[in-house]
């Protein structure tokens, strides 16, 4: 098999209110876990990873703001969640987001500033055709 070069084919999640399809949410490591990671998809083919550790005070604190967010501010302060609830909570969600770039040096960080909202997403599913079609 023969390799090709290509030129820059990777794309960047725009800058600014963006909204952003969750694709999937993994706990790792599946046993005990430790962190979680947030795979999201922007409309113009885009992907970005997020992972928040659960052992660290502000990724914490985020997650926490995001259930906020995400439950529309209804449940009380305190209110404790946990983590192996997480994939089932945000996944196939669409997150409505401020997205903040952070040069360093020669690399460009994609980070999620906050989430404004979050929605139900629409998965494509292929057509299937009914049973009576066949009569």
């Amino acid at each position: 098999m023969a390799i090709k070069i290509t030129k820059s084919t990777f794309k960047k999640v725009p800058e600014g209110r963006q909204e952003l399809f969750i694709e999937n949410v993994e706990l790792v490591p599946s046993g005990k876990p430790q962190k979680v990671i947030f795979n999201y998809k922007h409309e113009n083919g885009a992907t970005m990873k997020e992972t928040l550790d659960f052992n660290k005070e502000v990724p914490v604190k985020i997650l926490g703001s995001r259930c906020d967010v995400l439950y529309d501010g209804k449940l009380p302060e305190g209110t404790e969640i946990e983590p192996t609830d997480l994939p089932e909570m945000f996944l196939n969600k669409i997150a409505t987001c401020m997205i903040k770039y952070k040069e360093v040096g020669d690399k460009t960080y994609v980070n999620i500033g906050w989430v404004e909202s979050y929605r139900d997403g629409v998965v494509d599913k292929p057509d299937v055709a009914d049973e009576d079609d066949d009569l």
